[in-house]
């Protein structure tokens, strides 16, 4: 059978088509039996179907005989490798014909079909067109070609009269040649002999045919078309069915649409302005250009924007390249779908308080004598923003429904020694996609924990520790500022074991115990930097020069770091060590240890530090409940209190800052060049208003950081643990020979990737090494980089450049930068988004780069567009300033 008359979509490996095609055998000498096909095989070619399948059979009657005879039947498969592409004369066209090529004979081919297409410059009897455009075809012959293929051009003038474009060109391919022809016959009698000029390759052409080459894998051919289009195109625009914000940091949402230009002819010359409009209020906020939100080709585009939460509004226009135009206006609306993590608060201890007449205050039908209130506030909080502010707590029992308006509970004797209790916390969005706690769809976005709160009765209002309910031993643990530590490691031992952690209350429990004796001891030795720094070092360093002697017992333990029970240089140099991120822990010590708080070290007599001090409480023979067991916590190396021991006490209090507001640190304000090496100066103009300073320096990954040289500071005062991560450390402070004036703290040596700014380089972090200074007072205050203009010569680039404002969007004032390889005049305009000019500055500059400043009293809120003009030669950039 031929190729070409196998039936469209015929699949030679494919049973069914087999079956339609070329039916079963029939079975005689049995009336019961039918024949059954095996699976048949096929050997031949991808392309083209050629090949032959062999079909097997055997015969099977209703009762389960099987065959006496195996039927095979061969079908062979006659490919075909000719076929005829027929490429389209040069036309005049309003849009409404159809434009392309003709392919005939390739039933048997796998062939793909391309074009691009690129406006050019009309030609004599084109000037009433609105757009021409020159469309290049490529067709491909798959099964000839291996992917890397020299295409075979098709001339426009392939008759060699000097007429180009002006009918129809045919290749007719054949396995070993292309023919080029008025036609797809090459083998009729048109066109005539010699008809051909002989311009071209000066030959001239035989009968039937043009020119004939050697065999090719695929052609190109290009067609020029006028265009006097007067249709408009339009839109067809998909909206995704939900958007929903996660991110609580930025309530932003990648919002992406897809829009499908349809009736128009070619892509080439078409243009979106697309305007975004928040909360959908009819005045447009700003504009999408194309490079950073457009994806895809013509016809089918996604525009992707970061939109807020709310409904907005994508107000587009599209122009094509006759300059027929649609608009659309597309709203979208943008869904808070998350909540922040929220922090639960496990340990609260609360005490039940007598009421005057006993109620039923926890509907459980029983009166109760005593109640405490739990307040959902207390037990849970968010430290992050929210899109749907503010956020709200409730509470409730676990397997009770929980309600956003249930904001406190009661308690009862019945709830003693401890509960566990459900915390929700809601925002204030409607999601329509939120599953409720109740099974509802829609409402505000929730999360949930689970927190135990310790039930206590001081008073004995309740009857206390029932033999069913065992021994309760707790207590506190608390630093000698007064402060609670969370966290800590309580490890119970002796007649029963256990191991708790202090809540942020500080408090722990252990119940249901056994009566008998016990040993409770913390423990705790992580995040040992917690409030250490420069200032402990000065502490420290004046108490052994015998300036300031610390007389206080435990902050004496808390500077004996290497708990060898001396104060010596050696724990300055460990404390200086921890601050500048060398190590993360103490040799021979903890970061916390713990006295028993029935013992006062100020009443100890003798040296405390070589005391044996109780950190452990040994309870003996204990028949009943015990709350009373605390400890003092003392931070290694905290010898000034900034230690941070509970993290909501820390927010409430805040950190205290000197009112001198911020110390400076000097850099250079230069440019530096890619590929070249800077040693820079780190500076500190008038230092001697400073006792000390602290700080981690990062570099960004424009550059490399390849060292960092001591001036003032010394190898001591370096931290150089960071350097791959372009980050250097710094603890320093005065001595015995104050430093005055400017000093040179260091020199970082880099090499850059990008040119940048030293400005776009530097910056103050505070990990691991927060920034702070001490003035002369020892108060703390903030420390910030200063940057002075540079000395060195700015190098000189190649090309004209305007670089993008900063700030961008802005409110109060932006800068615009611009390069100029060479002196001369040059000029800043600055245009509103409908064109009118707003700004003009204009002046002469020296080579190198400039910078010019735009007032926002100067333009209203609204999108910018600003333009370079120098040297005969203009960039364009765009801007917003905001409200």
């Amino acid at each position: 059978i031929a190729c070409e008359d196998l039936p469209f979509g015929f699949n030679p490996t494919d049973t069914a088509d087999l079956v339609a095609l070329f039916g079963l055998p029939q079975v005689v000498d049995n009336c019961a039996a039918e024949a059954i096909e095996l699976d048949p095989i096929y050997t031949g070619s991808d392309c083209g179907l050629a090949g032959t399948i062999v079909r097997r059979f055997q015969a099977i009657d209703e009762i389960g005989n099987v065959s006496i005879f195996i039927f095979t039947q061969t079908i062979t498969i006659i490919g075909d490798d000719t076929y005829s592409i027929g490429f389209p004369a040069d036309t005049i066209t309003d849009c409404v014909d159809d434009i392309g090529l003709t392919i005939l004979g390739a039933e048997c081919a796998d062939l793909t079909v391309t074009f691009t297409d690129e406006i050019v410059e009309p030609q004599e009897g084109e000037e009433e067109a609105c757009l021409v455009i020159a469309r290049t075809y490529l067709v491909v012959d798959n099964c000839r070609s291996d992917s890397i293929f020299n295409p075979m051009q098709i001339s426009r003038d392939e008759d060699c009269d000097g007429i180009e474009g002006e009918h129809d060109v045919w290749a007719n391919v054949e396995p070993d040649s292309t023919y080029t022809d008025y036609d797809p016959d090459r083998l009729n009698a048109f066109p005539l002999a010699g008809i051909r000029g002989t311009d071209c390759d000066g030959e001239t052409n035989p009968e039937g045919y043009l020119r004939d080459s050697l065999a090719a894998d695929s052609w190109t051919y290009t067609q020029r078309i006028v265009l006097l289009d007067t249709v408009q195109p339009t839109l067809s625009i998909l909206v995704p069915d939900s958007i929903c914000v996660f991110d609580q940091e930025t309530c932003l949402s990648e919002t992406s649409i897809e829009v499908t230009i349809e009736d128009q002819c070619s892509g080439a010359g078409g243009e979106f302005i697309v305007l975004i409009d928040l909360d959908s209020d009819g005045e447009p906020d700003f504009n999408l250009n194309r490079d950073d939100h457009f994806t895809g080709e013509f016809p089918n585009f996604t525009i992707t924007v970061d939109l807020p939460v709310g409904d907005h509004t994508y107000m587009i226009r599209y122009i094509d390249g006759c300059d027929n135009s649609v608009s659309a206006s597309v709203p979208v609306s943008v869904y808070d779908c998350a909540v922040p993590e929220m922090t639960c608060y496990s340990g609260l201890i609360v005490n039940l308080e007598a009421l005057s007449d006993p109620i039923d205050v926890d509907g459980d039908g029983d009166l109760d004598e005593a109640v405490a209130v739990v307040d959902a506030g207390v037990l849970a909080s968010c430290e992050l923003n929210d899109c749907s502010a503010p956020l709200t707590f409730s509470v409730n029992r676990i397997g009770d429904t929980p309600s956003i308006d249930q904001t406190s509970l009661f308690l009862t004797c019945d709830d003693r020694y401890s509960i566990d209790l459900e915390v929700y916390m809601w925002d204030q969005a409607f999601n329509p996609f939120a599953v409720q706690p109740d099974g509802s769809i829609g409402g505000p976005n929730w999360s949930m924990c689970t927190v135990q709160v310790f039930v206590q009765d001081p008073d004995e209002l309740c009857e206390n520790c029932l033999p069913n309910e065992g021994i309760t031993i707790g207590g506190e643990i608390s630093t000698t500022g007064g402060v609670t530590l969370e966290n800590a490691e309580v490890i119970l031992s002796g007649t029963e074991d256990r191991e708790d952690l202090t809540s942020t209350s500080g408090s722990y429990r252990f119940n249901e115990l056994s009566s008998g004796d016990y040993m409770v001891e913390p423990y705790k030795n992580d995040d040992v930097p917690n409030g250490l720094n420069t200032l402990d070092v000065l502490i420290l360093k004046r108490h052994l020069l015998g300036m300031e002697v610390i007389t206080d017992p435990y902050v004496l333990l808390a500077a004996d770091i290497n708990a060898d029970g001396l104060i010596t240089v050696a724990d300055e140099l460990l404390l200086r060590q921890v601050i500048l991120a060398f190590i993360d822990e103490f040799p021979n010590n903890t970061s916390w240890r713990f006295i028993d708080a029935s013992v006062d070290l100020h009443e100890m007599p003798g040296d405390v530090l070589a005391a044996d001090l109780p950190a452990s409480i040994v309870i003996e023979e204990i028949s009943a409940c015990d709350y009373g067991f605390d400890f003092d916590a003392i931070k290694v190396g905290d010898l000034n209190g900034t230690a941070v021991a509970n993290t909501e006490f820390d927010l409430l209090q805040g950190e205290e800052r000197s009112e001198t507001d911020s110390y400076p640190v000097q850099l250079e304000d230069r440019w530096l060049e890619a590929g070249e090496t800077y040693r820079l100066p780190i500076i500190i103009d008038e230092i001697a208003g400073l006792n000390g300073l602290q700080f981690t320096m990062a570099l960004s990954n424009d550059v490399v950081l390849l060292s960092v040289d001591p001036a003032l500071l010394e190898v001591g005062n370096i931290g150089t643990s960071r350097l791959d991560r372009n980050e250097v450390m710094v603890s320093w402070n005065q001595t015995n020979n104050r430093v005055e004036g400017e000093a040179t703290l260091m020199y970082i040596e880099l090499m850059v990737n990008r040119s940048v700014p030293t400005t776009d380089v530097f910056s103050l972090v505070d990990l691991p090494t927060a920034v702070e200074a001490y003035d002369t007072e020892d108060a703390t205050m903030n420390l910030h980089l200063q940057y002075h203009d540079s000395t060195s010569p700015v190098a000189i680039g190649q090309e004209l450049e305007l670089l993008q404002n900063f700030p961008n969007p802005f409110v109060q004032s932006t800068n615009i930068r611009f390069y100029m390889p060479e002196a001369g005049e040059a000029t800043i305009v600055v245009r509103n988004a409908v064109g009118e000019r707003i700004r003009t500055i204009s002046g002469n500059y020296a080579a190198g780069y400039h910078v010019v400043q735009i007032e926002g009293n100067d333009v209203p809120a609204g999108v910018y567009f600003y333009q370079l003009q120098a040297l005969g030669e203009t960039r364009n950039r765009s801007m917003m300033r905001l409200r």
